[in-house]
This record gives structure tokens, sequence and C-alpha cells, in this order.
């Protein structure tokens, strides 16, 4: 399986952004007074994305993201976002991988070679199913320390795990971004 992080055509971007607008439930409203990201900037391997319509679920704030795409079939395999809610002490992440997993295991992520970290599946939709992450001090530290990541699922009960990499390569920069 071929993957590219982040990179996403114009023809995916309109794919993303439903799935993005269904994730930023759980990161809406954010607080980004401080700052004015612009939707669509790169900081490497990661995204800026801003909705600015009044009535969607994030409420015209914005957040930052990468999705791995399998590029011999051109479907994303996993996607993360991250903001920073007001109101609140710690950012929020929340990964996405697509239907048709076991949940019972949830995801489990690593930072470069550190401890595994396992999160429950929170909901599915039909762009696929989420792991909810409040991200502490701890976390945020080996996000911003790190260099890459690996998410792990198990596509069907009995077999192993998909490891899935992505880059933290301009994570701190984008999120400095949203203020």
């Amino acid at each position: 399986m071929k993957l590219l992080n982040s990179r996403a055509s114009p023809a995916r971007r309109g794919c993303l952004t439903a799935g993005l607008l269904a994730m930023a439930t759980v990161l809406a409203p954010l607080d980004v007074a401080r700052a004015e990201p612009q939707d669509g900037q790169k900081f490497d391997d990661w995204t800026v994305r801003c909705n600015d319509q009044p009535n969607a679920p994030t409420g015209g704030k914005c957040f930052i993201f990468q999705s791995v795409v399998e590029t011999d079939q051109e479907r994303t395999v996993m996607m993360f976002v991250i903001g920073k809610p007001p109101n609140q002490a710690e950012p929020r992440a929340v990964i996405v991988v697509p239907l048709g997993i076991d949940l019972r295991p949830g995801v489990e992520m690593v930072i470069d070679e550190g401890e595994p970290r396992r999160y429950p599946f929170v909901v599915c939709f039909p762009d696929g199913c989420q792991a909810h992450i409040k991200v502490d001090d701890e976390l945020m530290g080996a996000f911003k320390r790190g260099l890459k990541g690996t998410v792990t699922f198990r596509a069907l009960p009995g077999q192993q795990g998909v490891k899935i990499p992505f880059s933290l390569k301009g994570f701190t920069a984008g999120l400095n971004a949203l203020g």
C-alpha cells in the first residue's frame, strides 16, 4: 500500500471537507481570536482548514489536519485533526479511519519511539470512524518534539493491525497559527 500525506488533489478536497466538517463538531466552537489563520495554509505536512459558513458546526473557526491517502486507490485511510476549543485547557484531536474495521480495540497511536497510547472509537459517520483525544501537556510535548507517528487499527477481527504513518513536520507551526 502506497501512502501520501496531506497533499490532497482539488477533487479530493471536496470529499475531505465534508469529513472535516463532521469532525469539527468535536472541536467547535474553536477560539482563534488571537490569530488569523488562512484556510488552506500549509505548514509542511499540516493544513489549516477554516469554515466561514455561519451555520456550520465549526462556527467560522479553524483547525489543522493531515490526511493520509492510499495512492493506489486514491482513498483516505487516516485523517488526523487538531484544534483548540475555547474555555478548555487542552486542545482536542480526532483520528478518523475508514469504515468496516474492528472497533473493539480502538486505535493505537505512537509518537516516534514512545509508548503506545490507546483511544476508543467514539462514533462512526459515513466518512469514517472517529477516536477523540484530549491532548494533555505530555502528549502535546511529544507532538512538538516528534518527527513522526503511527496510528494502528485492526481491519477485521483476528487480523493484524494496519499501521498508518503520519508526519509531525509542520505541526507546531500549524498549531501556533491557530493562536
